[in-house]
């Protein structure tokens, strides 16, 4: 027999016996269906198995001995320990995705600019003399376009992470 679990294991939102958006794994590891759509993408973090709505028990017996009134629904709430990382941003839409906030045209003028200024410091400490005389070799031009990419992937990661962290503390903001 089903436990009923009273609330969702990773946002902790009430899920009454009656709730139509209660979901459940076969192991009746218990989730809304806000947090199995959106979050957890239809796969159990405790099982990997996939959910269902869960059934309601009605209220009243259809037949005596049998319903809520008889067998009534857990009020232990649970929380999985293996949606962690999930539940923290299971009470507020998801982030937005790394690649489509990276190629967001502030994120990449702002990356650029700074590419340009740390790397172009950073090249002329490095490779000063191979630039003004113009006697690179094949590596040290490498190692000067790399020293543009890296402050490039610096700004991009620290821009994106700013920017889902402020999507996550301040929901429907923009």
């Amino acid at each position: 027999m089903l436990e009923l679990r009273p609330n969702c294991e990773a946002c902790d939102v009430d899920l009454p016996p009656a709730s139509a958006d209660a979901r459940i794994c076969s192991y009746e590891c218990t989730f809304c269906a806000r947090c199995v759509e959106q979050v957890l993408h239809n796969v159990c973090p405790n099982c990997g198995g996939g959910f269902a709505p869960r059934p309601v028990r009605p209220a009243v017996a259809h037949r005596p001995g049998v319903g809520l009134q008889f067998h009534p629904a857990s009020t232990v709430r649970v929380h999985s320990d293996c949606c962690e990382a999930e539940s923290q941003g299971a009470a507020a839409p998801a982030a937005p995705g790394f690649g489509a906030l990276a190629c967001e045209r502030s994120v990449v003028v702002q990356a650029v600019k700074i590419a340009l200024l740390v790397g172009t410091v950073l090249a002329l400490i490095n490779h000063g003399r191979g630039i003004v005389t113009l006697s690179l070799s094949q590596g040290s031009v490498l190692q000067i376009l790399l020293t543009y990419l890296v402050p490039y992937a610096v700004s991009t990661y620290s821009s994106v992470r700013a920017l889902q962290r402020h999507a996550l503390e301040n929901p429907g903001q923009g």
